[in-house]
């Protein structure tokens, strides 16, 4: 259930959306250490996005992952960061990482929660 949101004011192509989302999504599960049937990754275009009071190239990431330790979220963040710089030349300052664990009975799937389903 891994889920990484990226908006950003940096506009991409259709292809290199999709070259993004998917690097996203492997890395995310490689890092993770869950299958990457598992992941959703997206890409939001915000043209209104500023950071630190500018429109110079920016972003926001989201992801949630059940079970996310505090140790872990370092190694999550670099490893986001370097498709960042090397896919959309984005620098790591340029941004936030909100890195979460929303909890398996907080997170819902198939009409019921983890938690639930996990018992």
């Amino acid at each position: 259930m891994p889920y990484i949101d990226l908006i950003t004011n940096v506009k991409l192509s259709e292809d290199k959306q999709l070259e993004v989302v998917q690097a996203l999504s492997k890395t995310g599960a490689s890092v993770l250490g869950k299958p990457e049937s598992y992941m959703s990754a997206s890409y939001t275009h915000n043209s209104s996005l500023i950071f630190a009071g500018t429109t110079d190239p920016c972003f926001q990431i989201r992801l949630i992952s059940i079970g996310l330790t505090v140790e872990k979220c370092p190694e999550v963040s670099r490893a986001l960061s370097e498709i960042l710089k090397n896919l959309i030349g984005l620098d790591s300052s340029r941004g936030y990482m909100q890195l979460t664990d929303p909890t398996a009975e907080r997170t819902g799937y198939s009409s019921t929660t983890f938690g639930e389903l996990w018992k």
